[in-house]
């Protein structure tokens, strides 16, 4: 019983399903006005937000789209919008809450959003990038260390 009161206290029911002014900006926020055009016309300025040209965003895009397309009875943030949320937190180390405010979405759904995207990345990239060493990797590794 004395658990059971514990975990109802902790419990606590949300007030919007959606914040007025992340419904009333969504379309004014930063993504659909100043990130698409610096996207379209400032390539410069494109690599210092996201440490990467339009053309590997678009590529790594595609590579991601399969792990972060949802399906909602809303309409669901592109997976364009998630990775570039997650590419500017990562190149800038900015906190969680400034980027909801920059991208007109609630704190959790950027918190969200950040982890399932760092996680569609590593599934989308590690096979080519960070393979598991085959046992002869190894023993050449093993072997390097000793020498030294």
């Amino acid at each position: 019983m004395y658990l059971y009161m514990k975990n109802k206290k902790h419990h606590v029911k949300r007030r919007w399903w959606l914040r007025f002014v992340n419904r009333v900006t969504r379309q004014q926020g930063f993504f659909n006005n100043l990130f698409r055009e610096v996207y379209e016309t400032d390539h410069e300025e494109f690599f210092s937000m996201t440490r990467m040209l339009p053309e590997q965003f678009d590529q790594l895009c595609d590579r991601v789209r399969l792990y972060l397309t949802k399906r909602s009875n809303r309409t669901p943030i592109s997976v364009e919008e998630r990775l570039a949320v997650t590419l500017q937190f990562l190149a800038h180390g900015d906190s969680v809450k400034s980027k909801s405010w920059e991208y007109c979405i609630g704190r959790s759904t950027a918190h969200k959003i950040i982890g399932e995207t760092c996680d569609a990345i590593w599934k989308a990239l590690q096979k080519e990038y960070l393979p598991r060493p085959k046992k002869e990797r190894w023993t050449e590794i093993m072997n390097e260390f000793y020498n030294k």
